[in-house]
């Protein structure tokens, strides 16, 4: 049973990154009729059973309603019966490991503590790097994987400078539509420089669109720490210029995500960030409710 539901969402989560929800959904109606066939509890069984049946509605409904009666499928397993929630990754069930160089991973369901990105074991190329040199500045930044005895984790770092009317590095990636809504935030597993980090979302696919920032500083550079930023703090911004308020940041209408340094905060006004080295590491990035 773990088998199917393990196959399952190996095809389904590419499939839904992709954008192909109603493929994902059918991956998962397939799993879970065949599980429903299986000797499960009655409740269990019946829960598969109407997800599997459940035809109207969008196909990212449906396959939200598909993937929790699987991941509920798989929390009775897991307690051998009892239907007790496992305890891994706060809550969230963990089907199977990336493999090396695959990461950054992306989880479709929602959960307290679920990882949206899980840098431990690698660095997505979808991840670019967008410095101030397309406006004529010289800062320059790079963001790769790095591997130690004790894990692996993504770092952000460079060279910032203010010439040419310059000030900022930063680097920014997808994230699956959906993937935030009912969160009321992210936590950030990071270390580094002392300085004004911000991170950054984005609801418009344009390259040159707005987006929303949050300002935060690593509290240590050589310890892991958590660093909480509510989608509340979250200030539209458009070339370094604030065009909306704090708060107005829908987070279902999330499409990718980012990181920045820049000579502004997050609110538009000038802060305390110098020219210079800079580095950032980060190992995960998580929803809270």
């Amino acid at each position: 049973m773990a088998r199917i539901i393990s196959e399952a969402i190996d095809l389904g989560v590419p499939l839904y990154n992709s954008g192909e929800h109603g493929a994902c959904a059918d991956v998962y109606a397939d799993a879970a009729q065949r599980l429903a066939q299986l000797q499960l509890p009655g409740e269990t069984r019946q829960q598969l059973m109407e997800a599997a049946k459940q035809s109207a509605g969008r196909p990212t409904d449906r396959a939200w309603a598909l993937r929790r009666a699987l991941d509920g499928c798989l929390e009775v397993i897991a307690s051998g019966g009892s239907g007790s929630r496992s305890s891994s990754a706060g809550g969230a069930v963990v089907l199977a490991q990336p493999a090396q160089g695959s990461g950054p991973v992306v989880l479709a369901q929602l959960l307290d503590g679920t990882t949206l990105l899980d840098w431990s074991s690698g660095v997505n190329a979808d991840w670019r790097v967008v410095n101030d040199d397309v406006m004529g500045g010289v800062s320059r930044s790079k963001f790769g994987y790095a591997q130690t005895v004790s894990g692996g984790y993504a770092e952000f770092g460079g060279s910032l400078s203010f010439a040419r009317n310059g000030g900022f590095a930063s680097v920014r990636g997808p994230l699956p539509r959906g993937a935030c809504a009912g969160a009321t935030g992210v936590v950030l597993t990071v270390r580094g420089s002392k300085m004004p980090f911000k991170f950054c979302f984005r609801d418009r696919a344009s390259w040159d669109s707005e987006g929303y920032q949050a300002d935060f500083t690593p509290p240590s550079e050589q310890e892991w720490a958590e660093v909480r930023l509510p989608f509340a703090s979250f200030i539209p911004s458009f070339r370094g210029r604030v065009v909306g308020e704090r708060g107005s940041l829908r987070p279902e209408g999330i499409l990718s995500g980012g990181l920045m340094l820049s000579k502004l905060s997050d609110d538009g006004r000038p802060n305390a960030v110098k020219e210079g080295q800079f580095s950032l590491q980060l190992r995960t990035v998580k929803t809270y409710v």
